[in-house]
This record gives structure tokens, sequence and C-alpha cells, in this order.
């Protein structure tokens, strides 16, 4: 399927840089699905940047090993529609993780990407979760009331 890009995030710094942060829904009915999302941020040292994996699994446990950065807390899926402002501390490696969730709080998506740069911004794909799989792939999904993001984020989908 091709990926649908929902949203662009700029990121500001205290120096004033902008960095975009690009979010990759696998469809468009993954995004309709997802209630809330969970945008972290993990400044790391370049010898750490093949943590994203590790790091995404516990996350996605709610239990990381360390501490983010920054952590956006639960916010309703839509208000990443519109944007979102994320403080970047330095110009180092930086590891970004972003969760979505169901009405029930199960993750339905995950995915997380290493920034080399955050001036040049990246770009995080989301993929299903095993319980995404379970929940809407393996057995027939409830049909959604809205068809559309935006249709979503006006209405909401029942």
């Amino acid at each position: 399927m091709r990926a649908l890009a929902l949203l662009v995030v700029a990121l500001a710094g205290c120096g004033g840089e902008v960095v975009d942060i690009e979010i990759r829904f696998p469809s468009q009915e993954t995004f309709l699905r997802s209630e809330s999302a969970r945008v972290f941020r993990f400044g790391v040292r370049p010898d750490q940047a093949d943590l994203c994996p590790a790091l995404l699994q516990e996350t996605s446990l709610g239990q990381p090993s360390t501490e983010p950065d920054w952590d956006s807390g639960l916010i309703p899926v839509c208000d990443l529609h519109a944007g979102l402002s994320v403080p970047v501390e330095g110009a180092g490696h930086e590891i970004f993780i972003v969760l979505t969730e169901n009405e029930a709080d199960q993750v339905l998506l995950a995915g997380c990407t290493v920034s080399t740069s955050v001036r040049s911004g990246t770009t995080v794909r989301l993929a299903p979760t095993p319980d995404y799989v379970n929940l809407y792939v393996r057995q027939p999904a409830p049909d959604l009331s809205c068809k559309t993001p935006d249709d979503k984020c006006a209405h909401g989908c029942n």
C-alpha cells in the first residue's frame, strides 16, 4: 500500500532551528482506526544510534530503559494533523518514536527513526503492531463511519 503522509511536524529548538518530521501511516485506514498518539524524542550518542528497535519495543510496552528527552503525552491523533512543536536541545543524534492507540489503549501503530542531524528533517514510518493485525486484519474489522482523515478530524469516527 502506498504510505500516506498525513502531516509535517515542525520542531523548533531554543536557537530557532526548525526541522520537519514527516509521519507516514501505512494507509488511510490505519490513521482512521487510531484515536491517540504519543511522540517521544531521545537524544543519543552516535554509538547508540542502533538503539532504535530496542527503545521502540520498550516504549511500546511503557517501559523505556532510558527516559525520553521529550514526551508529548497522549494527544488526539488529529492534533498531529495540525502540527506539533517539539523542543530540540542539541545538534546530535536523535531517536524519534511515534505510537498510536485505539480507544481501548491498545498500541496499533509504532515507528522509530534515527536522525543524525535534526536540521535536515526526518521521516517516521509507522507499521501495524500485532494488536492491529489481531484486531483488524485476522478478523472482520468493524466498519468506520468516516472515510477520510479530514472527516475523522472534523466529525470523529464510530
